[in-house]
């Protein structure tokens, strides 16, 4: 299964550059990312595809962690 997000633009979080493109992030422990110029279609009846038109995509920026003692 994979998430395909068209239309977006991609904040790349060390240069801060704004890039139109198309990514296709596949699931799993081994899973990937994909840039494209080209809009991606579905590849199984599993993908999912969003229409990120005027959206912005970023690294995430999340620590997860917990405090087990508290």
């Amino acid at each position: 299964m994979a998430t395909i997000l068209n239309n977006v633009t991609f904040i790349d979080w060390q240069s801060l550059e704004f890039k139109h493109t198309n990514i296709k992030a596949h699931e799993g422990i081994n899973g990937s990312i994909e840039f494209s110029d080209i809009p991606f279609t579905t590849q199984t009846a599993r993908d999912e595809v969003i229409d990120c038109k005027g959206k912005f995509v970023t690294k995430a920026f999340a620590n997860g962690h917990h405090h087990i003692y508290s």
